[in-house]
């Protein structure tokens, strides 16, 4: 089943998305997801649909490497600063164990306010002191160097903080949603609409990046994402 196909609707306030219609995404997501081959999963560790007021969220986790001294030692100074696994490292299986491997976790929930979906994310780690938010953490396991300078100096994708998560109350990191319509209206040709999985879609690939959450490519490229022209009036529509 690919984007296309999972659903005939289309999103019909893009780039902002409707309860409902985030949702249908969300749900559709996850199905790609656990009917998508293991080796188009990327780096994904699970995809599911989780509780929210009433309506769903998503919820994303993804592996990640940090090296042993870092993840095993809870005593270590927190002044001590531990770099990641370097890429040719990460195939010895001494550095990957999985007994006490770390993840992160993403949390995609919809912004009543914003009529958006918002990212909330935290570091699950054996090293309880990486699992408490904080900037270096954030800096030094979670965002991509190639993303520190447009997170640091705020940038389109609105900064990222540190809040209380919505539904379990505990401090996470988050990502502001006030440039998010503005990212996804620049990401889709005009005269194109989308449908509420291929928002989805859109949205990971547009917001997701800078904090290490990329969109695997077998789905998103299962079959084009399912963007068609727009029929007579539909930029007005209610």
């Amino acid at each position: 089943m690919g984007c296309i196909e999972a659903n005939s609707n289309t999103v019909a306030q893009f780039p902002h998305i409707s309860s409902n219609e985030f949702a249908s995404g969300c749900e559709q997501l996850v199905e790609l997801f656990l009917t998508a081959p293991a080796n188009n999963q990327s780096d994904w560790l699970s995809a599911e649909v989780i509780p929210q007021d009433g309506s769903v969220g998503l919820r994303i986790q993804k592996e990640i490497f940090i090296s042993d001294s870092a993840a095993g030692s809870p005593d270590s100074s927190s002044d001590d600063q531990v770099d990641d696994i370097p890429e040719e490292e990460e195939d010895e299986g001494e550095l990957r164990p999985t007994h006490c491997s770390s993840f992160v976790q993403y949390d995609i929930l919809f912004s009543p306010t914003y009529s958006l979906p918002t990212l909330y994310f935290t570091l699950v780690s054996p090293n309880p002191t990486l699992c408490i938010p904080s900037l270096e953490v954030l800096y030094t396991h979670l965002i991509p160097p190639s993303s520190r300078s447009q997170t640091l100096a705020v940038g389109v994708m609105g900064g990222v903080t540190i809040t209380d998560h919505p539904v379990t109350n505990k401090p996470v990191y988050f990502i502001h949603p006030c440039q998010t319509a503005a990212v996804l209206k620049a990401s889709v040709k005009r005269g194109m609409r989308v449908s509420p999985v291929d928002y989805l879609v859109l949205w990971v690939g547009a917001m997701g990046a800078c904090v290490g959450l990329h969109m695997p490519l077998g789905l998103a490229g299962q079959e084009p994402l399912g963007t068609r022209p727009l029929q007579a009036g539909y930029e007005e529509a209610t």
